[in-house]
This record gives C-alpha cells, structure tokens and sequence, in this order.
C-alpha cells in the first residue's frame, strides 16, 4: 500500500491509486447483440451514455428471460458509474435514485462499481488527465476500444473521502453556473436561426425591402425549372487529377458554407463538373440543407445538383431560395426512398414569386447585410460555447489537483481510507466466493438434465441458449454442465467453426 503513494504533483495525504484498488467490480455488458424487439427492458449501448445523462431514446430490448440472465452477470444498482468503452470512449453517467428504469448494457459499455464517492469517480474520468489514459490505451483499428483489465489498471488520485464529497460540490456549484451559461447561448443560437428564417421568407414574399404586406405588381409566380439549368457533364476516375473534390460532408448542414474540400485523384468514382458561381444542392437527405455556391472550378459528388442560373434570376438570389425553410419542407417531403432523395423533376417543379432582377439583386444585398450580422453573432456565441468546455476542463484539473477547494487537516486520511476499503473488497469477495460455493444444491443436477430434455432433446444447443431456459446462475450452469459431461454419455459437445462456440446435444 505505501508504494501507491505519489510523491510528484499530489496533494498533501492523496494516495495515487488504481480503479481495481477503489472499485469491488468492474465489468461490461452483454457480448451478445440484444434482439430487434420493440418493447421489453432496454440494453443501452454507448450511444445511450452522455456525461451525467443516461438517454433511453433508441434503445434496443431484451426480454425478461434474457434479461435474468444478463443480471447475474452485470446488476445495475445505485451508485454504480457507467462508461463508454467501444467506439466513442469516455463518456460517463452516475447512477442516482432518481433512475427507476430497469436497464442492462452491451458490450460498449462498462459498469464500475466504486467503493468511494460514485460522482467523485465520474468527474475524474471526464477529467483530461483520466480522457488521455482512455485514449493512449485504446486499442482497434475500424473501432476503438479498451479492455477490462487494461481499465482497471489506470490511475486516478484519491483523496479523503470528505475531502472527496466537498471536492463533488464545489464541481457540481461551478459547473451549475456553467450550464446557466451554456443555456442562454445556446438559446441565443436557436433565436438566430429562427431570425434568419424568418428573414428568408420575408425576403421571397416581397416584405424584406417594403412594409406592405402584399406582394408587389411586378413579382410573377414561375417555377425553378424556368430558372435553372442542370449541368451534367461528367469527370471520370483520374488518378493524376488536380481538381478539388466536394463530398456531401464537405458542407455543414444548415450553413451555406463549405467546411472542407478533398482531392478528386483520391476517389475511384465518377463525379460531376461545376463552374466557379454555380449552385450545387444536395438531392440526397433535403432536410439537412446543404446547398453551396462554388467559389472555384471543381468536380462533386453526384448526389449534387449542379445548377446554372438563368439571367432573370440572381444566383445568390436562388442560393438563399433553396436555403429556406419553404423550400427545405418542400423538397423533405418530395423526397422518396430508405435514403430519402429529391427527384430533379420535383425539384423543378417548385413554385415561388420572382420580381425584376433589379429588385433581387437589393434584395441580395439586404439579405447578405442582415445575415453578416447574425453569422457574426453565431462565432461570437461559438466561441463562447468552446470557452465553457475549455472552463469545464480547467476546473476538473484544478479538482483533481487539489487546488480547486482548501484542505481540512482534521480530515481522516486517505491511507486509511484505503485500508478501509481494501477490507470492504476483501468482506465482499469473501462473501461472493461464500455464497457460490455453500449455495445449496439439492437436485441441480437432475434439474438441469429435466430443462435439457423439456427444451433440447436430440436437438443443438449452446450455452447461451440454456442458460435463457433456466433460473440457475451462470456458474452453476457452468459447473453442472460439465460434470455432465464427464458422467452422461447422453451429453455430447463439439466446437462449431460456424458459430465459433461450443454445441451440445443431447440424446434421452
């Protein structure tokens, strides 16, 4: 116990320890992906984790049986910290009282069962200090992921415990005024977006330039293939290309602006030529709103439009058109297909009110001057919202440091602590060993051989599916099974190169 003590950057009576010393379980969820059920008890996977949240939107369910089975291994209680361990790792949630939902986990996601404070350990891990012992041991190479063991073995800093809870405090203090913060402009975000729509419509029903609310004598109602033309000249495969590549995810949707470029001699797929000034629009997905006026000589994405406008009509004009909301709930409803796309018939089809190009172009003008403003506004509250992250992680390090709040000598040490809870491991390992190991078993045998033989006779089966059939705990299954198959010779198992597990049979 006296080598775990850190002599470098800890506080005063902090112990530098590891998750296994501070936690009597640490396990993850079900490897067995839960079944495509509608209804039933929720398996939550990563993706259901936000920090100090747990969502139970998209879930996917088990049912009851499964469910049993799956809480002999993994039980969810009060207390217990869960973390994303596959794909997205990192994030964490607490389990408070207030979570009445029975739930089980996938293999995305571990549960830590801590013997200190449970919101002490969930502040730590977001911690930049524990986030870059996540990342730097990570292992995978499509997804990420990191091992049990190798999570038990990382360090976190320990503290008295009721150096622990003023610790919790003080963070939840601060980070309440941050969230305050966080609220007002993210508010502030969605009152801009609303402004700019409302300043869009304004613009195409003639009250952007004029308070009347009519629209004007010399406005006509035409349709956007009147306007446009479509280019289809097309670029094949080049792997000596030089031309800037555009991909759907190149334009942040929502935004008119285009966030990265690739090059085309990367790509092995045909693309579609554009003209510095043309308009591409995404057919692909309209309710994300990407639409882009090209500012050089390129090639696309043939998920692209790619649009020429006509003289009558302004091209900045058509930009801010198909960037509106009208337009955007026009083209999400025209669109068809498990990949919804807009067709370019329905596309032209669309029907709005076009004055003089005189008028378009003070219109643009007026459009352009407004929306500078708002993006202005947008990147001032952005950086905002980074510099609550960034406050957010200043804090944490301050916490785990010990610099956030001042130390009470009268405070038990965490040495003892440690004892203390390196003896609560020890009572609560002894006792689970215990429990398996006096658990009466009048029958067991026999009991299994009668759930084979109702569920199984002369037909396949695997461990997993057994143990779906039965009340009896995975290591009593376990050691039952086996000793079956030393005794009866009715009880057969082989390794399927198939399934990659072990099938048993059994004959009466």
């Amino acid at each position: 116990m006296e080598k775990k003590i850190n002599t470098h950057k800890l506080p005063s009576g902090w112990l530098l320890v590891k998750l296994e010393d501070i936690s009597k379980q640490i396990t993850d969820g079900s490897h067995n992906p839960p079944r495509n059920m509608g209804s039933g008890i929720p398996m939550l996977s990563a993706r259901n984790i936000e920090n100090n949240r747990i969502s139970f939107e998209e879930v996917r369910y088990i049912g009851e049986e499964d469910f049993k089975y799956e809480n002999q291994k993994t039980k969810i209680e009060v207390g217990d910290v869960l973390l994303t361990i596959v794909g997205t790792i990192g994030r964490c949630a607490y389990i408070s009282e207030n979570i009445d939902t029975k739930f089980t986990l996938q293999r995305s996601v571990a549960a830590i069962k801590p013997l200190i404070s449970g919101k002490y350990l969930m502040y730590y891990i977001q911690s930049p200090n524990f986030q870059k012992q996540l990342i730097d041991n990570a292992k995978g190479t499509a997804q990420k992921g990191i091992y049990l063991k190798k999570l038990s073995s990382l360090e976190l800093p320990l503290p008295p415990l009721n150096e622990q809870n003023r610790i919790v405090s003080k963070i939840e203090e601060l980070f309440s005024e941050l969230d305050h913060a966080e609220l007002g402009l993210k508010k502030a975000q969605i009152q801009l977006d609303i402004n700019r729509q409302v300043l869009l419509k304004n613009a195409f029903i003639g009250k952007l330039l004029s308070k009347d609310s009519d629209l004007k004598y010399n406005w006509r109602r035409i349709n956007l293939g009147d306007v446009v033309v479509k280019k289809s000249q097309k670029a094949k495969p080049d792997n000596n290309s030089e031309l800037k590549f555009i991909g759907l995810e190149c334009i942040n949707a929502n935004s008119l602006k285009l966030s990265s470029t690739f090059l085309f001699k990367n790509y092995s797929s045909t693309a579609s030529y554009f003209k510095k000034g043309d308009i591409i629009y995404s057919r692909m997905r309209p309710n994300l709103n990407k639409v882009y006026k090209v500012e050089f000589d390129g090639v696309c994405s043939g998920e692209f439009f790619v649009l020429e406008g006509l003289d009558i009509i302004n091209t900045d004009f058509l930009k801010y058109l198909l960037h509106s909301s009208e337009f955007v709930r026009y083209a999400t409803k025209k669109a068809a297909g498990d990949r919804p796309r807009l067709s370019f018939k329905d596309f032209c089809d669309y029907q709005f009110y076009i004055p003089k190009i005189e008028e378009q172009n003070l219109i643009v003008q007026e459009i352009e001057s407004r929306i500078t403003l708002m993006d202005n506004l947008n990147d001032s509250i952005t950086i905002g919202l980074k510099k609550i992250v960034t406050l957010q992680d200043a804090i944490l390090k301050n916490a785990f440091e010990g610099s956030l709040i001042p130390q009470n000598s009268n405070d038990e040490s965490a040495f003892n602590l440690l004892r203390k809870i390196t003896t609560q491991k020890d009572v609560y390992l002894t006792k689970r060993d215990s429990d398996l190991k006096n658990k009466i078993k009048p029958n067991m045998k026999q009991n299994l051989i009668n759930t084979i033989e109702n569920n199984f006779s002369e037909t396949p089966f695997t461990f997993e599916e057994l143990s779906k059939v039965t009340s009896m705990s995975y290591d009593d299954i376990k050691e039952q099974l086996y000793e079956l198959l030393d005794k009866e010779s009715k009880l057969t198992s082989i390794f399927s190169k198939d399934a990659k597990c072990i099938i048993f049979k059994y004959k009466k």
